[in-house]
């Protein structure tokens, strides 16, 4: 209860006025986003009130949490907080708290997923306008900027754990000094590691050539060196046979020091690179931990929102006075990428504006979502059909050299109720809640 902070000042009042306001909001959010629509609670319910509230539709529910983040985001300003960034800030536990313009985001997200064709299936222009303007918001005021690959500390030998530094940073989770993310994460073969998370080669191969072009393995320059001259944020993202990490090289190929028949070895042929820090030690004897931060919110999501919004609004050159096109806001993210320009029109501009969500927030809590509310689960080689991995042997009397060889290591079904999870049946028992269609 606010009115418990008899000794707050109004600025301090209207700061965690807009902490709450963007706390419910965003307990909202992740409901909608995982059930749809459910019932939207803005007041304490007591022993006696009515429980039986009613489900709001898919787009109802995200309206009422982009309103949320707007208030959350009008108190903040009153507040005088619009970003947590100072070097105070940077030296306290304030940065952990959200402030005006992560509001502003969220509210972007939230109004993206309620234009899109899982919670708009007629397509309603009014609703892409909505979520464009709202990305614009944040893009009108110049709080932030896309640092260039190269010096941008997300991407650093600190696993991103440097952050808090970078000129695109919106809102983060900290976490203590620690090295269980790299526990879980390590290739097998390093000291502790336990592989976790194992890219498969349908992300691999959505990383471009560094000319634009897209990888082919039916191209025999290509196929014959895949790690050469590919999108620069491969590098970053994934961790391949050839490539170092601890200053020791990763070794994917059977009988190397990380693959097959090790128990426990990556069956894709590839481990995880992105949000691990380097500095870190498994040692049992002389570990060493480190600050781990992971992102919430970016500068490069606000223009991807932006240009999707724009581009399903008009296409990639509808222009409004004084706003990028879809095109522009897309062609900043790859040009601090140092990856070409896109100039494709159309279907075309869609497949790679989604293909460039997939490559530049890989690993950040998307790709899961996005598949779904795009409605393409269906789609062969998305959550359906064959998953692939690389077959890596070392050619006999040529050391050094590898055979390369895709391969299906599982094959997935799909049904479309899995758009939307099921609700506890212990919920729908009460005899108050509508289960989720299919379950």
């Amino acid at each position: 209860n606010i009115d418990l902070c008899k000794n707050a000042t109004e600025e301090e009042r209207n700061d965690l006025l807009g902490q709450a306001y963007f706390l419910r909001a965003y307990a909202h959010f992740t409901l909608s986003r995982q059930f749809g629509g459910m019932p939207y609670i803005d007041h304490t319910l007591e022993a006696g009130d009515e429980w039986d509230l009613p489900r709001l539709s898919n787009h109802e529910a995200f309206t009422r949490v982009a309103e949320d983040f707007y208030t959350a985001y009008e108190y903040f300003k009153a507040a005088g907080i619009l970003r947590r960034n100072s070097a105070a800030d940077l030296a306290s536990k304030k940065l952990l708290e959200p402030a005006g313009a992560a509001a502003l985001g969220l509210r972007a997200r939230a109004l993206l997923y309620a234009a899109s064709k899982l919670h708009n299936p007629s397509g309603e222009k009014s609703k892409w306008e909505k979520a464009a303007e709202a990305a614009y918001d944040i893009i009108k005021e110049n709080w932030y900027s896309l640092p260039n690959i190269d010096v941008d500390p997300l991407y650093n030998v600190n696993g991103g754990n440097d952050v808090l530094s970078s000129s695109q940073l919106i809102f983060e989770r900290r976490n203590g000094a620690s090295n269980s993310f790299e526990g879980l994460n390590l290739p097998i073969g390093f000291e502790n590691g336990n592989s976790g998370s194992t890219p498969t080669q349908n992300l691999v191969d959505a990383f471009e050539m560094s000319d634009g072009q897209p990888f082919d393995w039916n191209n025999p320059k290509h196929s014959a060196r895949p790690y050469v001259r590919r999108d620069p944020r491969f590098y970053k993202t994934v961790l391949y046979n050839g490539s170092s990490f601890m200053n020791t090289p990763i070794e994917t190929y059977e009988g190397g020091r990380n693959g097959a028949p090790l128990n426990g070895a990556t069956l894709t042929g590839y481990y995880l690179r992105k949000n691990m820090n380097e500095t870190v030690s498994l040692s049992p004897t002389e570990p060493v931990t480190k600050p781990h931060h992971f992102i919430l919110f970016r500068y490069a999501e606000t223009l991807l929102n932006y240009a999707e919004a724009m581009n399903e609004l008009g296409g990639p050159d509808y222009k409004i006075t004084g706003r990028p096109t879809a095109r522009e806001a897309l062609n900043q993210v790859r040009a601090a990428a140092n990856m070409p320009p896109i100039e494709d029109t159309g279907e075309a501009f869609t497949k790679r504006l989604r293909n460039e969500r997939r490559v530049e927030l890989a690993f950040e809590d998307h790709r899961f979502w996005d598949i779904r509310r795009w409605l393409i689960a269906d789609d062969e080689g998305v959550m359906k059909g064959a998953m692939y991995g690389l077959q890596l042997s070392a050619v006999t009397g040529a050391p050094g050299k590898v055979h390369y060889k895709p391969y299906v290591f599982e094959n997935r079904l799909w049904s479309d109720r899995s758009y939307l999870h099921p609700i506890k049946q212990t919920e729908i028992d009460k005899g108050y809640m509508l289960q989720n269609p299919g379950w």
